[in-house]
């Protein structure tokens, strides 16, 4: 199973609108969850698909991340509470779940194609990122499919 963090900033805060204060961001997370699946900063929230291993750890670290970004930026209600993730149950859930969190700059009217979002692992995955964050093969294993060119397939 696994786990869909979802954290919101407070209004009307859009902290990860400033370039420099989401390429920190996304240095933390990575940093800290190098076993996620998926993961994209929005203007005013993220989403983060994790592998159900141990919550309290990872809302203890989501809680220090986002601490730090609040510092970073100055505002000290920047965040909402944490909210309980959203249980991903199997393999069919997760690939719904991880192309919600692709798709989302593009619903939310930020970009036409997730491609272009630079805070999505989405990119990762086909190969767009030097050092990508999400590695392809652990995706594929996680749904169950082959390594062979899953990038092209997803």
């Amino acid at each position: 199973m696994w786990n869909h963090w979802a954290v919101r900033a407070s209004t009307p805060f859009k902290p990860f609108m400033k370039f420099e204060l989401a390429c920190r961001a996304w240095e933390l997370f990575s940093r800290n969850f190098p076993a996620a699946l998926g993961a994209t900063l929005m203007p005013d929230h993220l989403h983060l698909i994790l592998p159900q291993e141990s919550e309290p750890v990872d809302r203890t670290k989501l809680n220090g991340i986002m601490g730090a970004i609040s510092r970073i930026s100055g505002v000290s209600s920047l965040w909402q509470r944490i909210p309980a993730p959203v249980k991903i149950p199997d393999r069919h859930h997760l690939r719904r779940q991880l192309r919600y969190v692709a798709l989302n700059p593009c619903r939310g009217r930020l970009c036409p194609d997730p491609l272009e979002w630079n805070w999505s692992t989405h990119r990762d995955l086909v190969g767009a990122i030097a050092q990508p964050w999400i590695n392809a093969s652990t995706l594929a294993k996680a749904l169950g499919e082959r390594q062979n060119g899953f990038g092209v397939r997803f």
